[in-house]
């Protein structure tokens, strides 16, 4: 009898340990259920489901291009829909140029270029940045380049003073021609692709300047 009672005793001492070992009482292990996993993770709240195909998809880069002809804009609407880009045509706009004229080489402008980027790292909107282009209508002066665009003269004649003051006294302002072209177009491209696909346009069409889009 004495045994039995014995038996029956360390069966439930026997129970006791075991289950105070799988409440994890003797090792700190915790009993792992659904909700105290998400208590433990990072940021539990903002963490959501993405589809692959949107984590492998390429970012879009959006530009404008300015100072085109109607057929310069149709043939640039075909190449962005073939890579697999988006277009929209903007009201046809002129602008006031503020430039450095009268430059007759390619390496003379490229150089000269350089060496504006060092002094203006920044250019005023809508422009993207410098350019140098390429003047066909005058063959002693062949190439020149774009230091900033302008709707209104004043903003024209005000940069460059500005320009002026900080020591480039070779730049001028123009007023917008008539007979330019003035066609705009704004493309959303694959980032990993439009910087090249941009370069093959403005060889295409030497009056294109590279343009913010709005925000």
């Amino acid at each position: 009898m004495k045994i039995l009672r014995l038996f029956f005793f360390l069966l439930i001492l026997v129970n006791l340990v075991f289950l105070a070992w799988s409440q994890g009482y003797f090792d700190g292990a915790t009993e792992v259920h659904e909700p105290y996993r998400l208590e433990q993770q990072l940021n539990a709240e903002k963490m959501r489901i993405v589809d692959e195909g949107q984590a492998s998809a390429s970012p879009v880069a959006c530009q404008v291009l300015g100072g085109l002809t109607k057929a310069a804009v149709e043939q640039i609407e075909r190449d962005a829909a073939v890579l697999g880009g988006e277009t929209r045509r903007l009201q046809p706009q002129d602008f006031y140029r503020v430039v450095i004229a009268g430059l007759t080489d390619q390496t003379v402008a490229d150089t000269k270029k350089f060496e504006l980027l060092s002094q203006l790292p920044q250019v005023p909107s809508p422009l993207n940045e410098i350019q140098v282009q390429m003047v066909s209508n005058v063959p002693s002066a062949r190439y020149e380049i774009l230091l900033g665009i302008f709707i209104e003269e004043v903003a024209a004649r005000d940069y460059v003073a500005l320009l002026a003051g900080q020591g480039i006294a070779s730049a001028r302002w123009e007023k917008p021609n008539p007979l330019a072209p003035s066609e705009r177009v704004e493309m959303q491209v694959k980032a990993e692709v439009l910087t090249g696909q941009l370069k093959m346009w403005i060889a295409q069409f030497p009056s294109a300047m590279v343009m913010h889009c709005a925000q």
